[in-house]
């Protein structure tokens, strides 16, 4: 009877190591990945549909307590991380997201972060979706970073691609991030 007992839980130690490694290693055929991705709650613009999953379409923005994000097919790609005391070098680090806007075509969308807990400025920036960048919004004579004051900050796209950041436009559609 031992013999017995010790030939059926070395048959399910090995089932279990088998399961284990299938589940660890993913030695699937599914396509889908097994862990859900993070869900989002609510949405400052709404879904918008697509059928193109990887050409640069933003169908969704999302700031939540860990920051910026933007969802481009089923995938969500942080733009700029939350945190509560960025360093020096603060690019792609916020404290809070003052003012965010997609451009029509929902490829450019812009943003302005606040990178100190008591500044009453916010930093603009650009983040292209077709190009996986973000572009700090700069001043085209000087080349200086664009500081905006948070309560009176307006911004919107124009249809030519565009940006108009309360007194200050884009240069051309091919370089929003240059502003004068």
């Amino acid at each position: 009877m031992k013999r017995h007992e010790q030939i059926v839980i070395a048959v399910l130690g090995y089932i279990i190591g088998f399961v284990t490694a299938f589940i660890a290693f993913e030695l699937t055929d599914q396509k889908e990945p097994m862990f859900a991705e993070k869900q989002t709650e609510q949405s400052e613009y709404g879904l918008v549909a697509s059928a193109n999953e990887s050409g640069g379409i933003i169908r969704d923005v999302i700031i939540d307590n860990e920051g910026l994000f933007v969802k481009i097919g089923t995938r969500d790609r942080i733009v700029s991380a939350s945190t509560m005391a960025p360093e020096e070098d603060f690019n792609g680090y916020h404290y809070a997201v003052s003012e965010t806007a997609l451009a029509e075509d929902q490829r450019l969308l812009y943003y302005c972060v606040q990178v100190h807990v008591d500044d009453g400025q916010c930093y603009s920036y650009i983040y292209n979706a077709d190009t996986d960048t973000v572009h700090p919004v700069r001043d085209a004579e000087t080349g200086e970073y664009v500081q905006m004051e948070i309560g009176s900050l307006d911004a919107a796209w124009k249809g030519d691609r565009t940006l108009a950041v309360n007194h200050l436009v884009s240069v051309s559609n091919e370089t929003p991030w240059m502003v004068e």
